[in-house]
């Protein structure tokens, strides 16, 4: 069986290209994939299905192999993720889920509980890890996104500082400009109106999260 593990990442993981490389690279690295002491069973039951479905062919049989490929691309990651894959890339696999959870509901009032629940993982552990690799608390980062979409809505569409204040998620509009003087180091409307701010990036914040991970 041939499959393309990077058109198999990239749509696992569209938004980040460093993270798709380096689990690529480690799955590929030595040309070796199994193990001895490896726990195939899961992988041999996909397998199986990947062969049943395209020798049945029953209604929808394609869509069923690209859900079955995906599963047995995570297994591989799993499996090889307790071998050789880099400490930083194995966590950032484990917290993966709280970064999709946070563009799915940034907008939306959650506690840093749901983001754990998100990784199966306990509250303490979680704010734990993610300070250790984002080089920043969980809410700081939710903040941190909503800052960037609000800078998109501020130059793309007609809104006032409320109403994008509103969208991105903020139940204050004085909330929503401490928060974005504090991390873009203007006021919204600075932004919104200089041309001398087009380009201006993020003031330096200490955050290791990857650009794909914020768009």
């Amino acid at each position: 069986m041939y499959f393309d593990i990077q058109e198999v990442l990239k749509a696992l993981y569209p938004d980040d290209e460093i993270l798709k490389d380096n689990i690529s690279r480690e799955v590929r690295k030595g040309g070796r994939l199994l193990y001895p002491d490896m726990n195939i069973q899961r992988m041999s039951f996909l397998v199986r299905g990947i062969y049943s479905e395209m020798n049945n062919k029953e209604y929808m049989y394609r869509d069923m192999v690209e859900y079955l490929l995906r599963m047995l691309v995570v297994e591989i990651i799993r499996q090889v993720q307790n071998k050789d894959l880099p400490e930083k890339v194995s966590v950032k696999i484990d917290i993966f889920p709280a970064i999709d959870f946070v563009k799915k509901h940034y907008v939306s009032k959650f506690r840093v509980a749901e983001m754990a629940r998100s990784c199966g993982m306990s509250e303490s552990y979680f704010r734990k890890i993610f300070v250790k690799y984002m080089n920043m608390k969980p809410m700081d980062y939710v903040n941190f996104v909503r800052i960037q979409k609000s800078c998109a809505l501020l130059r793309e569409e007609d809104l006032n500082v409320a109403q994008v204040s509103d969208r991105v998620g903020y139940e204050s509009v004085s909330s929503f400009i401490r928060n974005f003087s504090k991390i873009v180091g203007c006021t919204p409307n600075k932004w919104k109106t200089d041309e001398e701010y087009e380009k201006t990036k993020f003031m330096s914040y200490n955050i290791t999260a990857l650009k794909g991970w914020l768009e």
